[in-house]
């Protein structure tokens, strides 16, 4: 009696093991075949500073070690460049070169999360984004307000992912900097507020539908100036014209003139 019983309970196993390996199967060849490549031509395209031009000074400056470790960039350009105006343009690019699939935190640390948590104060500004074109990207960037005692700051950021802007906004972070402020939360770090926050996962979503993967080659922008008036209009221009002539794309013959 124990033998045909036994013979379909193995048969059975089998099968499901089977089934099972196909399910694997398919979840790791799924992310190859749904998203789409960037990538044009064979070429990564990565922005860089220049600094050899005559307008703008650069000194540069430390990062953290902790800060680049949870980053987990190849490269980074940490500094700031000052023009014989008297303005200063504080700039923050890292990068990285060799894709990790198992790795998200280039985009994860923006200001609006590291920034509240260090003690910076969001202040309401609209537009809260906006769109510069860059050697014929069309780059969405972050527009913030922060402040600090009396120094208030104008902060763009946004990225790029296989040489092409991100398929998502970058203010997963927003609510979440501006409960940890409003609220004075225990929880510093705003874990429990991320984790709860629909606004914090919608980007996987807006990259799954948009079939662009938020992984791989990536660089995450940064620049950033002082406010001296009420009228951001200054400092908006002084952080365009600052990327127009100092940012460039790595491998076109723009970083290697003048």
């Amino acid at each position: 009696m124990n033998g045909p019983n036994k013979t379909l309970n193995t048969k059975r196993a089998i099968r499901v093991t089977f089934v099972f390996l196909i399910f694997v199967a398919g979840l790791c060849v799924f992310p190859e075949v749904w998203y789409k490549s960037n990538v044009t031509g064979g070429a990564i395209k990565m922005l860089t500073l220049r600094t050899n031009t005559s307008d703008w000074t650069f000194e540069a400056l430390p990062v953290e070690k902790s800060a680049e470790r949870v980053l987990v960039a190849d490269e980074i350009i940490s500094g700031v460049c000052s023009n014989g105006m008297g303005h200063e343009v504080y700039i923050f690019l890292a990068s990285r070169h060799n894709p990790r699939r198992n790795e998200i935190g280039l985009f994860t640390h923006t200001p609006d999360r590291c920034w509240t948590e260090a003690g910076w104060v969001p202040e309401p500004v609209m537009p809260d984004h906006l769109q510069i074109n860059l050697y014929g990207l069309d780059l969405t960037f972050e527009r913030r307000v922060f402040r600090a005692g009396q120094l208030r700051v104008l902060v763009y950021f946004g990225g790029l992912a296989d040489g092409q802007s991100i398929p998502f906004r970058l203010d997963h972070n927003i609510s979440v900097g501006v409960r940890l402020v409003t609220r004075g939360t225990i929880d510093r770090t705003g874990t429990l507020l991320r984790a709860t926050d629909l606004h914090y996962w919608k980007r996987i979503w807006e990259s799954f539908v948009s079939r662009k993967s938020i992984t791989g080659t990536a660089q995450f922008i940064r620049v950033s100036t002082e406010i001296h008036s009420e009228d951001l209009t200054k400092s908006d221009e002084l952080l365009k014209s600052f990327m127009e002539q100092c940012l460039v794309l790595k491998g076109t013959r723009a970083d290697v003139s003048d």
